[in-house]
């Protein structure tokens, strides 16, 4: 019992929303260059984005897959205050009609590889599914909200944004729909 109830203070104790860092040991700038080593150019500095929203957005990488070949890409995101990011953003822009299951598992895989780098934890394994298919899901884990979102759709064309942001219960920072 005494195991568990340390190990039960552990998990609460070092949780993202009782640190105060939405992802600890991060800070923005560090953040904002998480993806570089994926391929992901900029962004160069943490900005007012107005609205007293603050973050930074690499360019978009497209990401070939199909015949003719789509002009499907992805972009990074970086949300917060002046001083303390609180939700990271991938979206993706689905522009290939024919054979999208490579583009889904590579914007899994820049999906998996931004959460375990910037939270520490691995992406909660029933996602996965959902990405390959493009359907909407949340999920909690680790003290971390994981949301997929498909943000505009006509036919074989639709965003999918995949965020990460501590679980608090309530939206941080509401993402404005066709931003």
């Amino acid at each position: 019992m005494k195991a568990f109830l340390l190990s039960l203070a552990a998990l609460l104790f070092s949780s993202p929303v009782l640190t105060g860092e939405a992802f600890p040991g991060m800070d923005t700038q560090k953040l904002c260059l998480l993806m570089r080593s994926e391929g992901f150019s900029g962004p160069k500095k943490w900005r007012n984005q107005g609205n007293g929203v603050w973050g930074c957005t690499t360019a978009r990488k497209k990401l070939v897959q199909g015949d003719p070949a789509g002009a499907s890409d992805v972009r990074y995101r970086v949300m917060g205050s002046e001083s303390q990011p609180r939700k990271l953003l991938l979206e993706l822009r689905m522009r290939s009609y024919r054979g999208p299951q490579g583009v889904l598992e590579k914007f899994h895989e820049y999906a998996r590889t931004m959460t375990e780098k910037a939270t520490g934890h691995s992406l909660p394994s029933r996602t996965r599914e959902a990405f390959l298919s493009a359907i909407e899901g949340e999920w909690e884990a680790e003290g971390y909200r994981f949301r997929l979102e498909k943000r505009f759709s006509r036919g074989s064309t639709y965003d999918l944004w995949f965020t990460v942001e501590p679980s608090t219960g309530e939206e941080l920072f509401p993402a404005e729909k066709g931003e």
